[in-house]
């Protein structure tokens, strides 16, 4: 809980920094709950970090390697996923485009590539930059394996939060994205339904969403006894 409680805090004080070194309004941050509230309210991070965990674990040291590099201090070169991709995120908000190229081509080791070009595609989409998409997906598609869908889902994550190209989701924007799996668009659909970018212009986009995906239910096995289906059925026999 403790670690849940600083992630969160660390979370706020990372909007509210970074939106007063861009001479962005805090009346237009979003956090995961909803819309930045009390903004004047401060949170002391490492001193809150020094009472939760007077012993430092490797966990909340991560948090808070990922806190300074989310405001600009580079990461070492072994540190950990998360704080790596902290910093991508800090140099795509100051639009340092081409210090993130040279940071990704090496600054990070090989286990933590493919992720950092992932993010990398999620942050170059949120900043509207087509090309810089198309370059990257290029790059992770040609190693093969199936990262094809986790490619269109980093790239519609960068589209859902985009300021630059705010997002308009049509009847067929879901069911148009290049994403195979059903699991993987319910998930970018999930997601989207929480950002506070959720316009939507014509009818709903599900009808063909499931039209996409109907033929794959068509070759389904019977249940195996009536109490399997009944634990299946969308409306329990109470």
């Amino acid at each position: 809980m403790k670690l849940g409680v600083l992630s969160g805090m660390i979370q706020r004080e990372i909007a509210i920094q970074r939106a007063a070194a861009l001479r962005i309004s805090t009346g237009n941050i979003y956090l995961a709950g909803g819309a930045l509230q009390r903004p004047a309210v401060r949170d002391d991070i490492r001193s809150v970090a020094a009472t939760f965990f007077p012993v430092p674990t490797a966990a909340s040291a991560e948090l808070l390697a990922s806190f300074a590099a989310a405001l600009g201090t580079v990461p070492e070169a072994t540190a950990p996923l998360s704080v790596h991709l902290a910093y991508l995120e800090y140099l795509a908000a100051f639009e340092k485009f081409d210090e993130l190229e040279a940071y990704m081509g090496g600054s990070i080791t090989p286990a933590v590539r493919t992720p950092a070009v992932l993010k990398a595609v999620e942050l170059y989409a949120q900043a509207g930059r087509a090309a810089d998409v198309d370059r990257h997906r290029i790059t992770l598609l040609s190693a093969g394996g199936p990262l094809a869908q986790t490619v269109a889902l980093a790239e519609f994550r960068g589209r859902m939060h985009s300021i630059e190209v705010p997002l308009t989701v049509l009847p067929g924007t879901f069911s148009g994205l290049p994403i195979t799996d059903s699991s993987v668009l319910a998930q970018a659909i999930m997601e989207w339904s929480l950002t506070p970018n959720r316009s939507i212009r014509g009818a709903a986009p599900y009808d063909s969403v499931v039209q996409k995906f109907l033929p794959g239910f068509a070759n389904i096995p019977a249940p195996k006894s009536d109490a399997v289906r009944d634990a299946a059925s969308a409306l329990k026999p109470y």
